[in-house]
């Protein structure tokens, strides 16, 4: 029974992402039935260049501060390590992860691979990646807690939810968010949630996590809101990325592909039009996500081929 209670336990997050999954699929699907091709066509060929540009510059942006997580989690774990790689790692880590999905498989086992090899213990690796996973969710936190306090998403009916707008949301963030600050000051062990142990932290470093994953989150929501059509407030479509973003890590797939989407489609307002919209975040996906994992495949070749060429001139 126990084995059984395990297995069960185990399976509510994969079946729920798979039930999120299909369901986005329905949507875009419902969506997509009023488009054609060709005025998808026209729709993406319409897009101005200057916001191709817009979001290209957002998006390497975007890269730059993500550096910043594994930077404050090196002066966390007290390693220095020069610049580049710290950068090479980051960039590799996350342009891999954002698109195979499963960071924990994906985007860690770049930074076992990498920071192995500068001579970073398994354990202080370890500590990297949940001091990296725990920034960000920080950043999500305080900026949700906000947007979604002060400027409540509206919830339409068809989602079938006990609330209509996101405040109640909202609310849980700051609870959480609170409750972790209160307990960072408060003890001075780590706290274990599961098979996690939140390390405690300086109030400066702490301050630091927050600020650059809040800039992160601004700047990837960027990405996308330079390449939609106007006629959206900021504000509401940030509150709108931010939950997608959530449906999509929640699902558990590969980059929330389909999920996101689907968010963003159901949610945004109708005067936008279905087709610029989904022109939009096709091209988000070439933009943000594609582009970057060319990137890094190619450096990730030339790392390794440069790495056995070394080792052979050494044997």
């Amino acid at each position: 029974m126990r084995f059984l209670r395990r297995i069960a336990a185990q399976s509510v997050g994969p079946i729920f992402g798979l039930a999120l999954f299909v369901l986005a699929v329905w949507v875009l699907r419902q969506k997509l039935m009023l488009l054609h091709s060709h005025t998808l066509l026209i729709s993406i060929s319409s897009i101005p260049h200057r916001r191709i540009l817009a979001a290209l510059l957002f998006t390497c942006l975007d890269y730059f501060i993500l550096t910043s997580f594994d930077s404050l989690a090196l002066r966390f774990i007290g390693h220095h390590l020069q610049y580049w790689k710290i950068a090479m790692t980051s960039f590799l880590c996350y342009a891999f992860g954002h698109n195979i999905g499963f960071p924990m498989l994906s985007g860690s086992t770049i930074r076992y691979r990498l920071y192995s090899q500068a001579g970073i213990s398994i354990k202080c690796i370890t500590e990297i990646i949940g001091f990296c996973t725990l920034t960000f969710w920080l950043g999500f936190l305080t900026v949700g807690s906000i947007l979604f306090l002060f400027r409540p998403l509206p919830i339409p009916r068809s989602f079938h939810l006990p609330f209509t707008d996101a405040q109640p949301l909202g609310f849980l963030f700051l609870v959480a968010l609170i409750g972790f600050v209160i307990w960072n000051i408060v003890n001075t062990k780590p706290m274990t949630v599961g098979k996690w142990q939140l390390p405690k932290l300086d109030t400066d470093l702490l301050v630091a996590q927050i600020a650059v994953a809040s800039l992160e989150l601004l700047l990837a929501s960027g990405v996308l809101y330079s390449l939609l059509p106007p006629g959206i407030p900021f504000f509401l479509y940030f509150g709108i990325f931010l939950l997608a973003q959530l449906s999509g890590l929640a699902s558990q797939v590969p980059g929330g592909i389909g999920v996101f989407e689907g968010v963003i489609l159901v949610l945004v307002p109708p005067r936008l039009g279905t087709s610029s919209v989904m022109a939009a975040l096709i091209v988000y996906r070439a933009v943000y996500y594609i582009l970057p994992l060319i990137a890094a495949i190619a450096l990730f070749a030339i790392h390794e081929i440069r790495r056995h060429i070394r080792a052979a001139r050494s044997a």
